[in-house]
């Protein structure tokens, strides 16, 4: 039995519905399968799409994120950079081993609708070297300092001690 479509008004709407026929051996009766396909619009089917995004593991980063003002005070240090920056670092927090397949998480995840950035590996590349040559770390550290007003707190970089041991990979990373 071959297949049909139906149009089916319910509440003044028009619906569209696949109809599959198919017997019913305990009745001994031929029945009928309704698949619902969509609203129909002017005797057009209404395309519609759902967007998923990955949330749950972004809630407590941009919650600091907010409390600590970080993408106005990126946005003064680094100008247009600020959504790539604020993406990578995002990413940093959650995947720290490496960003590779940023592009994949980035696609997925919600932050891709608060922040637009270009995340390819090539732009990444040339964003970090960007970055490098504008040394930011001092510029961060004060504007923290300034925001939280915290003017007697000690600021300091675990990973740029010199340092010699037989242990070097975890001086290495910054760990004591």
């Amino acid at each position: 039995m071959k297949s049909f479509q139906r149009t089916k008004i319910i509440h003044g709407r028009p619906y569209l519905y696949r109809i599959t026929p198919y017997y019913d051996r305990e009745s001994k009766q031929i029945r009928q399968r309704s698949e619902y396909i969509g609203q129909l619009k002017d005797g057009k089917l209404v395309e519609t799409t759902a967007m998923t995004y990955s949330y749950g593991d972004l809630i407590p980063i941009m919650n600091a994120v907010h409390d600590l003002n970080l993408h106005e005070i990126l946005g003064r240090i680094a100008g247009e950079h600020r959504d790539a920056l604020m993406v990578m670092a995002v990413n940093h927090v959650i995947r720290p081993v490496s960003m590779d397949l940023i592009e994949e998480w980035y696609e997925d995840s919600y932050i891709s609708t608060l922040y637009r950035a270009d995340t390819s590996s090539s732009t990444l590349s040339r964003l970090l070297s960007v970055i490098g040559s504008m040394n930011p770390n001092h510029s961060f550290l004060k504007e923290i300092v300034n925001f939280t007003g915290k003017s007697g707190a000690l600021y300091y970089d675990l990973t740029s001690y010199s340092s010699q041991s037989r242990n070097i990979e975890f001086l290495e990373y910054g760990y004591f």
